[in-house]
């Protein structure tokens, strides 16, 4: 069975989710412990020192290496026993749960939603034909160039605003902020974001651009 299709059966509107994690906490009371905290290894800094952000190794060496195998076998079998008691909950609480007939959503999941969880990985193993000899090539063209003409509608519509948006990253997200929000306050806090900043741009790479 596959137990996101049946916790959205039984309840579609949750806000929190339906990872795995969420789920087995909430409704087995087993805290699914994630691999960055059993098997995270800190980034050093350029002077040697652990930094804050966490690195997760291959998992093929946490597979084999000697000092962390025993601890990855013991987070599987937690993992998937964690999935079999979340599956028996989620099973008792669909049962419950009428549907037509005198059938339950059980019978619903059952009927409807775990063929199609199976034909989802089948399709996934299987994979999907793709001619890459002459429309994979001719689909990335086309791509590029749709996006190269969003890109440029963006690029008229921000300058419209500030001159200088017209040489702007658009892939970067604090200078996307700074356009859309300079000046505004966070949510959920009373930090005030920057009205104006100053970034490095590249004007040489967009001078030949039409801006009419």
């Amino acid at each position: 069975a596959d137990t996101m299709h049946m916790a959205r059966l039984w309840d579609a509107s949750r806000k929190v989710g339906y990872s795995l994690e969420a789920l087995t906490t909430e409704l087995v009371n087993r805290r699914k412990v994630p691999m960055k905290e059993i098997f995270g290894v800190p980034k050093l800094k350029k002077d040697g020192t652990p930094g804050k952000t966490v690195l997760l190794p291959p998992v093929d060496k946490l597979q084999t290496s000697p000092l962390t195998r025993p601890d990855w076998i013991r987070y599987s079998v937690y993992d998937a026993q964690g999935t079999w008691l979340l599956y028996q909950e989620l099973k008792s609480r669909l049962q419950a749960m009428p549907w037509q007939d005198g059938l339950d959503m059980y019978h619903f999941y059952e009927k409807y939603w775990r063929p199609f969880g199976e034909l989802l990985t089948d399709m996934e193993r299987a994979g999907v034909h793709v001619d890459a000899a002459t429309k994979l090539p001719a689909a990335q063209v086309q791509a590029m160039a749709d996006r190269d003409k969003a890109e440029l509608v963006f690029r008229r519509w921000a300058s419209g605003y500030c001159p200088q948006a017209w040489y702007m990253n658009i892939g970067s997200s604090s200078q996307i902020q700074t356009l859309l929000f300079g000046g505004a306050t966070k949510q959920r806090s009373s930090e005030v974001l920057p009205l104006r900043r100053t970034f490095k741009v590249d004007r040489e790479h967009y001078e030949h651009w039409d801006v009419a």
